[in-house]
């Protein structure tokens, strides 16, 4: 036998240890979701933990981005044994936004999109496995809609990407009915009509009278609605 053959012949071992173990970590999921009822299945604070532990790891062979891209797929596939997500999008969002959900719940996700924000934002209240992926808050077209959302029963519960170069900024949010987790190292997000002076807040967005701020600590102020949370995002190493 080869050298060559030797090697494929771990390989294969490998690949059946790896199997077994994702079978039992498919069992497990399974349990989870019939625990939960199939209730809020997409839970971006945990899979942040789970990266967390394994990015902690410190490879020497795979890079973060690699690890990513494997758990990702994980993930969503057993969100589906669970029951499954869906996703919904505005008709009028650019190509990147698109791009933005196929690289994070990968291309097996089924995607509808609406023209209508409030249709949406109806869809996503009375449903508990769907999501609503928008562009990152800002001034510009399609990118001020966060001024005519009411807010009042979705909050902001991610951004995209997860995985980010140095200092890049998040293109996307991912919104929910479900109240996000409030945690250490969480971003918070908050929208007023007015402009408030407190050192701790940044002014992310300004549009249409509205003012959109963002910290990275729980703020009580009465000018102030509170819209949301997100987990930390990851830099690529």
């Amino acid at each position: 036998m080869s050298e060559i053959d030797k090697l494929r012949k771990e390989i294969d071992k490998i690949d059946l240890v790896l199997l077994k173990a994702i079978n039992k970590r498919s069992k497990l999921a399974i349990k989870i979701g019939k625990t939960k009822n199939s209730i809020n299945l997409f839970r971006p604070n945990r899979q942040a933990e789970i990266f967390k532990k394994i990015f902690s790891a410190k490879s020497k062979i795979l890079s973060n981005n690699i690890i990513f891209s494997f758990w990702r797929s994980l993930f969503f596939s057993q969100i589906n044994l669970q029951g499954g997500i869906n996703v919904i999008t505005l008709k009028a969002v650019e190509r990147y936004i698109l791009k933005e959900i196929y690289d994070y719940f990968t291309h097996d996700i089924k995607i509808s999109s609406f023209k209508n924000l409030r249709t949406i934002e109806t869809k996503i209240a009375s449903s508990k496995n769907t999501i609503l992926v928008l562009p990152y808050p800002s001034n510009k077209k399609n990118g001020d809609w966060w001024t005519k959302y009411s807010f009042d029963k979705t909050y902001i519960i991610a951004c995209l990407p997860f995985m980010v170069d140095r200092e890049k900024k998040a293109n996307a949010v991912i919104i929910s009915k479900h109240y996000p987790e409030l945690k250490k190292g969480n971003d918070y997000f908050y929208l007023s009509k007015n402009k408030i002076k407190d050192k701790r807040l940044k002014l992310e967005a300004k549009a249409n009278k509205y003012f959109l701020y963002k910290t990275n600590i729980i703020i009580k102020n009465s000018e102030m609605k509170f819209i949301g949370a997100s987990t930390k995002r990851y830099e690529v190493k």
